[in-house]
């Protein structure tokens, strides 16, 4: 599969997204992204680490700002601390360099993504349709609409207009 192809499945993939998915991207994406700056740095390129830690660093930038505090206060409060924690730790990691620290903060997240995954799947075991799952776990879990507010859309190359909003080059 080309970089094309991908980019497109991946525009495509955001688009489709629930919120709740929208975040486990953002979760498996800085996984990825951790887990190749720790390679670059068995490997010794620095110019690669670098690469991935700034866009990991970024994700944890959009996870911070998809947190809403209107109802979800002390939730919302948790995962900031939690996600400007794991920034202050990769950005240690980078700078150290430390592989001990990089594999931290990977344990850290894949225990984060693993546990979001399962709010999934607990969502999609409880009701039959898409939409209706949705609505069913913001209504049984008080403060989970509150808490992320994520939604993407992607500006495309040929600048159409009905699908314009924030780009997520993960």
């Amino acid at each position: 599969m080309n970089s094309e192809s991908n980019s497109t499945y991946f525009e495509e993939r955001i688009l489709s997204a629930t919120p709740l998915e929208l975040i486990q991207i953002l979760y498996d994406a800085a996984l990825d992204r951790v887990r190749s700056a720790r390679r670059h740095l068995n490997s010794g390129d620095a110019m690669a680490r670098s690469h991935d830690v700034s866009k990991a660093l970024e994700i944890f930038c959009e996870l911070i700002l998809s947190l809403s505090d209107r109802e979800a206060k002390d939730s919302a409060a948790t995962y900031s601390a939690i996600y400007r924690h794991l920034q202050k730790q990769l950005t240690e990691a980078h700078s150290q360099p430390s592989d001990s620290i990089f594999a931290e903060v990977e344990d850290t997240l894949a225990a984060m993504a693993h546990n979001w995954r399962g709010v999934k799947d607990l969502v999609q075991k409880s009701a039959p349709e898409p939409a209706e799952r949705h609505e069913q776990l913001l209504a049984d879990v008080p403060g989970l609409e509150m808490m992320y507010t994520a939604e993407a859309t992607v500006e495309p190359a040929n600048g159409d207009p009905g699908r314009s909003g924030r780009c997520w080059n993960l």
